[in-house]
């Protein structure tokens, strides 16, 4: 996907320029191809299945942790590149939407320590 398409469709999302400058742009080549990765590695979501969908974006939380703790990808590369794989596949939005949706219904052991997991469910 060409730079500029690429940050007007995340400027969309909500990320302000001075963000995309500081936080994307220096690392973009890195980002991008680790969000290629996510999106590659996500399975199958099923059709309106909850369970599916869950279960495809833990898989993904769990990738996270491990380009996380091998200091591949810091916590904010990672959740730099959630955001544009968010942006790149249906499905993985549809993941994370449905994750967004029944966080605040699980209980508090059930949800992921990972970073991007809690961030999305205590906006920390």
């Amino acid at each position: 996907m060409e730079r500029e398409v690429l940050k007007r469709k995340i400027l969309k999302s909500g990320i302000s320029e001075a963000d995309w400058n500081t936080v994307f742009e220096p690392d973009l080549d890195l980002i991008y191809s680790s969000a290629l990765q996510l999106v590659s590695r996500l399975p199958s979501i099923g059709f309106l299945s909850r369970t599916k969908r869950l279960n495809s974006i833990y898989v993904i939380f769990e990738y996270l942790d491990l380009l996380i703790d091998s200091e591949e990808l810091s916590v904010n590369q990672a959740m730099s590149s959630y955001l544009i794989a968010r942006n790149l596949s249906t499905s993985f939005d549809k993941a994370h939407t449905m994750f967004v949706i029944m966080a605040p219904r699980m209980s508090v052991g059930s949800i992921p320590s990972n970073p991007i997991a809690q961030s999305i469910v205590y906006g920390s």
